[in-house]
């Protein structure tokens, strides 16, 4: 975090930046440089293109280190998404959903794991079945092409492992169950094959008539 923030290591450098942190993410701002303000404050600041306006978000550091580093987390938490820190119980998956769970190839599975896994326990499988065809249909075709899962306020977010791909999913819309979902997936399973196969076909049509013209 002290890396991501700039900030020099020291015994509260830490802290500072658990701070910094939670007032970018309140203001949803991506800190590039931190600097020391002339009113002794921290400023973290972000600068992008030239036309863009420089904002900035600042703590003072008497008030920075008498926090916690639980208090920052919870602080970040709440910033970030209430579903991180909601009181809601886990949504329990119902018979259809474990039998459309099943339904899904092994590649999939995966997949919903992963996504699973990075959602808040009372979301529903419904809601992470859309995310996996959102994912798919951006072209996610495998977990190791994931990145990341993460709630930015009501949108549930899946990020690529490369630069570019991102699949949202607004958790707060009704979505169509899961049974209705893992069918869409398995009939774009289905597309993405056949295209793929007509490409190895025309590819190899082409390298047939090459090695005829030699």
């Amino acid at each position: 975090m002290e890396d991501g923030q700039r900030i020099q290591h020291g015994p509260h450098s830490e802290k500072l930046a658990a701070a910094l942190s939670v007032a970018a993410e309140r203001e949803r701002m991506q800190i590039t440089n931190v600097e020391m303000g002339r009113d002794g404050n921290i400023d973290g600041v972000m600068r992008g293109r030239a036309s863009a306006p420089e904002r900035c978000v600042s703590v003072n550091p008497g008030e920075a280190l008498a926090g916690t580093m639980e208090d920052y987390a919870v602080q970040w938490a709440q910033a970030r998404s209430r579903h991180y820190v909601s009181g809601a119980p886990a949504d329990e998956r119902t018979h259809e959903q474990v039998q459309a769970y099943e339904s899904l190839s092994s590649g999939d599975k995966r997949i919903f794991d992963k996504i699973r896994s990075g959602t808040p326990p009372h979301i529903s499988d419904d809601v992470v079945a859309t995310a996996l065809f959102a994912a798919k249909k951006d072209g996610m075709t495998d977990v190791s092409s994931i990145g990341s899962i993460q709630m930015m306020d009501d949108r549930l977010a899946v990020l690529g492992a490369c630069a570019g791909y991102r699949a949202i999913t607004d958790v707060s819309q009704k979505h169509p169950p899961m049974q209705e979902t893992t069918g869409h997936v398995q009939a774009l399973n289905q597309q993405q094959a056949l295209t793929q196969q007509e490409e190895r076909l025309s590819q190899q049509r082409t390298s047939d008539a090459s090695i005829r013209g030699l």
